[in-house]
């Protein structure tokens, strides 16, 4: 039976990034893998990183979330069965950061997907960053249900973070925990990256990044109190096509959209803009906007959060758009 492994983290937490290094690690040791993308929105920007990086080493396909949780559950199993008949020793799946761990696992009791697939390890990535956001009740409810099942938590963005911010990082995922009455002690938490080690985090010494023990690290399944998060639609996406700005106008346009409440809680914001001197990927969270050129694309923003206000973000992006500075 093929292993399922599922790796999970909030919006932002560098899910995609972390599951480039895992699945060459696994190829690398014989592994044939298969990677499924879920995203929630019509747009999947992390699947084109995973194809440049990864080509034709393993199977990649991508599940569309975002327009209710049945229809979701169909699409992510007609992906499992396709999967299952191509001869994948491990299965990576990479949900969305607002993904219900609860979902995931009750589609594997399924037929025919409990006679192909068996569970693997559950992954937990944590921004180390964290503790300088601001959580709503749905967010750190989305926290909770992805550590109740870890079998191994990654504390990642490590060289981003302070020992002070660290430990208020871990502070919070413990409150978290607590308001949720989930009773979770995590035996093994990693550094990313790895000279982070020596950073303490609730009197236990991190221990290095270890592909070999974060797949056998397994899951844990333990109860908390549960809410209807997504089936109210607390969150949701507004795609912004076509923006052709500077780079330094779309930077401080997207720092605006954290800072400014009038736009709704924004979480992260992705894609491609058109600058005068190419096509830019960028890769925003409240704490940094990162870019990086990228050959000539069709162009995206995606901007994904809680209660977001469609018009004043499309209205942002347009002022200026087409008029370069």
């Amino acid at each position: 039976m093929a292993k399922v492994d599922l790796v999970t983290g909030f919006l932002g937490a560098g899910k995609t990034t972390f599951i480039l290094d895992y699945a060459k690690d696994c190829i690398a040791k014989g592994e044939r893998v298969g990677i499924i993308e879920n995203d929630y929105g019509a747009v999947n920007i992390d699947m084109v990183l995973l194809q440049e990086e990864l080509g034709d080493a393993c199977g990649l396909e991508m599940v569309i979330g975002g327009d209710g949780i049945e229809a979701h559950r169909r699409r992510l199993k007609t992906k499992l069965i396709a999967m299952g008949m191509m001869g994948y020793s491990r299965i990576i799946v990479e949900p969305s950061g607002i993904f219900d761990v609860d979902e995931f696992f009750d589609l594997l009791y399924e037929e025919p997907l409990d006679r192909w697939y068996e569970k693997g390890s559950v992954i937990t990535l944590v921004d180390a960053t964290l503790s300088t956001q601001t959580l709503t009740k749905e967010s750190r409810y989305i926290l909770v249900s992805q550590l109740a099942e870890a079998g191994a938590v990654v504390l990642n963005k490590c060289d981003l973070a302070t020992e002070d911010t660290l430990q208020k990082t871990w502070d919070m995922v413990g409150a978290a925990l607590e308001e949720f009455g989930c009773k979770r002690d995590f035996a093994m938490v990693m550094a990313k990256p790895a000279d982070a080690v020596s950073l303490p985090v609730c009197h236990k010494q991190l221990i290095p990044l270890d592909f070999d023990k974060l797949r056998s690290a397994g899951h844990v399944h333990q109860d908390h109190i549960k809410l209807p998060v997504l089936e109210e639609g607390a969150y949701g996406s507004v795609y912004l096509f076509d923006v052709q700005l500077s780079k330094e106008q779309t930077i401080q346009k997207i720092k605006k959209l954290f800072a400014d409440s009038e736009f709704g809680k924004v979480i992260r914001v992705k894609g491609h803009v058109r600058t005068p001197d190419g096509v830019i990927e960028l890769n925003g969270t409240k704490e940094q906007v990162e870019e990086k050129p990228v050959p000539d694309c069709n162009t995206v923003l995606i901007v994904i959060g809680e209660s977001l206000d469609k018009a004043r973000i499309e209205n942002e992006f347009s002022e200026n758009s087409n008029n370069y500075e």
